[in-house]
């Protein structure tokens, strides 16, 4: 389960960045989502930022990574990656995105606390 757990933050990482940093904001255009989620992702902007982050917030709980330093990370991740679209002609620093990725991370995390607190009262 851990392997399975490490391979999701991997890729939510990874899928941060790369979606981050395509030259359109149109992530469609990439062709590596399926159709029904570029569709998605193209109509709801900063929502889709909030996403990978909630996921990325619930894995790092279950994973026991250290919760102080998964949200100073976090936090320096999402200005990160909104940074350098100012150096993508088609794409704009958004502060929204920023908030968006910070709030997915948190809920996450707390959500991820909550699948914790679960797994250890069951058994």
């Amino acid at each position: 389960m851990k392997i399975l757990l490490l391979l999701t933050w991997a890729a939510c990482v990874f899928s941060i960045f790369y979606f981050s940093w395509v030259p359109s904001p149109e992530l469609g255009q990439t062709g590596v989502l399926p159709f029904w989620l570029s569709e998605w992702t193209d109509a709801n902007h900063n929502l889709r930022t909030a996403v990978p982050f909630l996921i990325l917030g619930i894995v790092s709980v279950l994973l026991h990574f250290k919760k102080s330093l998964m949200l100073r990370l976090g936090i320096l991740g999402a200005f990160v990656v909104e940074s350098v679209q100012l150096l993508l002609p088609q794409r704009t620093f958004d502060l929204a995105d920023v908030a968006f990725a910070i709030i997915g991370l948190i809920v996450g995390m707390v959500i991820g606390m909550l699948f914790d607190r679960n797994q250890h009262s069951l058994g």
